[in-house]
């Protein structure tokens, strides 16, 4: 299995706005909002 940039998370804001990658913060809410439905 190849890592791919669903993977991958921003540890700062200012990274997440360069790159396009979700910043960590936001991308743990996406997924307590998965599982609290």
């Amino acid at each position: 299995k190849y890592i791919d940039r669903n993977d991958l998370v921003a540890l700062t804001r200012d990274a997440a706005d360069v790159s396009g990658i979700p910043y960590v913060m936001e991308s743990d809410q996406e997924e307590v909002n998965k599982i609290l439905g």
